[in-house]
């Protein structure tokens, strides 16, 4: 009898350890790991990794419980794009393969698409100096607090080289060179960049830097002349400007000139090209690209910073002879704006369909991956919503008035602003969303 009960005792516990042991692994991981690189209004990036790191192989991904696609990927993770989705749906997705003799499925992957857009806008226009006047750039913090720099002539006195919107009156002002007292006239700024309201920065003609703090704008000179460090010992000039904060700053401009600022001293790079730089923009400091671009041959050229190195990128072989904006949402999301619009996905290079076969861009910007201008020659604004372009015909100017060349958008996409040059005077177009 007690022999019995002692075999009945340790017979419990085998089973009991048994089950403990057995499930104290948890839930297995799955071998395929499906996620999203980015979501759109009409297009959705999908992700998939085999976790244990071999090929891929035949697999399968269903959307909504339907076959969507058939691969065969020879390495371990690879990136599919659904362009058949529609604005603000909601999609499963799940890929499949089988390996070894059995069925091996994905995580389930939810996703919602972005909505689109308005492009229902109100445009105030308004006209800004005297003969000769442009605007080269524009920056604001809020729309109550945006400014734009450039040449803003008078017919009285020296020009002014920018101007500042408090949410109802622009003023113009001067910026000047503090550090050389024999400077005549503030020096002409090209770019504008900022990171609140008591941090903006500007770049302009002979290596002007210029840096607001909330009470004062102090400026050095990177070129040569009485107080400058002569970094750029050519006299190169600086045309645009970005960052990912004020110890991290990357600024560009003509002969090919690329220059760094660690939030202690500037240093110059190499850029690998003797191009004129219009444009800079980054994900961040390991993910930087800059256009550079000449009128006359027609050249141009896109350089991509890893972190080390600036190196040539291939976009595409046509030549332009626009000068270019770049812009991005994230490092597989960009654009350029040059004759042309061109958009990175993370994997390669797409000219654009827009609306515009007349008129060249050079600006773009937006604040999401639904809500983007490009702007250009003859007054040319064009917008995307998310699934489609609409561009502005009551803004055109066909006679070659207007030049538009940069913008800015607030935060939520419902105001924005677009500088440039009409026939004598710079220009400003305000935008308000309806």
């Amino acid at each position: 009898m007690y022999k019995l009960i002692w075999a009945v005792i340790i017979f419990s516990l085998i089973v009991v350890y048994t089950g403990c042991t057995r499930n104290s692994t948890g839930p297995q991981s799955p071998v395929l790991e499906l996620t999203a690189e980015r979501v759109e209004s009409i297009e959705v990036a999908l992700a998939l990794k085999a976790t244990a790191g071999s090929a891929l192989g035949d697999f399968e991904i269903r959307r909504d419980g339907i076959g969507l696609f058939s691969i065969n990927a020879a390495r371990a993770e690879t990136t599919i794009v659904d362009t058949t989705v529609l604005p603000a749906r909601q999609y499963v997705y799940q890929a499949s393969r089988r390996a070894g003799g059995t069925n091996q499925t994905s995580n389930m992957l939810t996703v919602t698409t972005m909505d689109t857009t308005s492009h229902n806008y109100r445009w105030d226009i308004q006209t800004i100096g005297v003969f000769q006047s442009s605007l080269s750039d524009v920056w604001g913090s809020s729309s109550a607090d945006v400014y734009a720099v450039g040449r803003i002539g008078r017919s009285d006195s020296i020009d002014y080289n920018a101007i500042h919107f408090d949410g109802q009156t622009w003023t113009p002002f001067y910026i000047l060179f503090t550090s050389n007292p024999v400077t005549i006239g503030p020096p002409q700024l090209f770019g504008l960049y900022g990171f609140s309201k008591d941090d903006i920065w500007a770049v302009g003609v002979g290596g002007i830097v210029a840096h607001w703090d909330g009470m004062k704008w102090t400026t050095i000179c990177l070129g040569i002349g009485d107080n400058c460090s002569s970094l750029l010992s050519r006299g190169e000039q600086l045309t645009a400007i970005w960052g990912t904060s004020s110890k991290d700053l990357f600024a560009v401009g003509d002969k090919g000139v690329i220059v760094h600022y660690d939030g202690q001293k500037w240093t110059k790079m190499e850029s690998g090209t003797d191009l004129t730089f219009y444009d800079v923009w980054g994900s961040s400091s390991k993910d930087v690209y800059a256009v550079a671009m000449d009128f006359f041959s027609a050249r141009w050229v896109v350089v991509h910073y890893d972190g080390s190195l600036w190196q040539p990128v291939a976009v595409d072989p046509t030549p332009l002879n626009r000068p270019g904006g770049v812009w991005g949402i994230a490092k597989n999301n960009l654009y350029i704006a040059s004759d042309f619009v061109f958009r990175f996905d993370g994997a390669q290079w797409k000219r654009l369909r827009v609306p515009n076969t007349l008129y060249n861009m050079g600006g773009v910007e937006g604040s999401a991956a639904n809500d983007i201008f490009v702007v250009g020659s003859f007054g040319v604004v064009l917008h995307w919503n998310g699934a489609a372009w609409r561009r502005y015909d009551e803004l055109l100017k066909p006679e070659g008035g207007r030049l538009l060349r940069r913008i800015w958008m607030n935060e939520n996409g419902q105001e924005v602003f677009i500088v440039g040059s009409g026939q004598i005077e710079g220009v400003i177009l305000h935008g308000h969303k309806l």
